[in-house]
């Protein structure tokens, strides 16, 4: 599909991209039956990269349509900071206000999450050496078209312009069509560990996995 182009994220494409994180959240499948709210999940996810760094951010467009983003963060400790001070605060502050539509599959999820997940982010690779990180997604109908390989060298390129040299991303092993796609660009996996995050949902052991990148300018 050669018709697919390669922006920078905009505001219009803002409710685009929470549609997309949510219908593939679940290593690229619907997050639907593990959760209710698509307001909340994309608030959990992804709005830092939309509302606090923007200019980091890329979309794939399709006859005027998002159908794939690359929402990147050029400094993670900033990330952290931001999640802890700021949109953390803000959820919790909508939850107790009603504003999100949390029924049992929500309330379940989000109890794993804060038992399974939120450990997980602390276990990071070298900041030093891996200051930025990325989230990408695109439809379902769209993967395999060479998109996905155009958002990632174009994040790099952004990230090399702007002097920083190394790249991480978190994924898990349900996201089984695109391991052997991070490992082509260039990936290595950093990190492999069993979560008990899906025990008891699905009939498998799930794995979250961390891959780096050094960038250099040939990349």
């Amino acid at each position: 599909m050669t018709n697919i182009s390669i922006r920078k994220y905009s505001e219009k494409h803002r409710q685009s991209v929470r549609e997309i994180c949510f219908n593939t959240g679940l290593g690229g499948d619907s997050i639907s039956p593990y959760f209710d709210d698509l307001d909340l999940f994309a608030d959990m996810i992804i709005l830092y990269y939309t509302d606090y760094e923007p200019q980091s951010a890329l979309v794939a467009v399709h006859n005027g349509q998002a159908v794939g983003y690359l929402l990147g963060c050029a400094d993670t400790n900033t990330y952290i900071k931001v999640m802890r001070r700021e949109i953390a605060p803000q959820i919790l502050t909508n939850i107790v206000r009603g504003k999100y539509n949390i029924r049992r599959k929500t309330r379940d999820f989000l109890r794993r999450y804060l038992r399974d997940e939120i450990p997980a982010i602390f276990s990071l690779p070298s900041l030093d050496l891996y200051p930025a990180h990325l989230h990408i997604n695109l439809e379902e109908g769209y993967r395999r078209s060479g998109a996905g390989a155009r958002l990632m060298k174009s994040f790099f390129k952004y990230l090399l312009e702007n002097g920083i040299g190394g790249v991480y991303l978190g994924t898990s092993s349900l996201n089984t069509q695109a391991l052997p796609f991070y490992k082509k660009l260039g990936f290595t996996m950093y990190r492999r560990s069993r979560t008990d995050f899906w025990r008891g949902l699905l009939d498998r052991d799930v794995y979250n996995i961390i891959f780096v990148k050094r960038l250099c300018p040939q990349t």
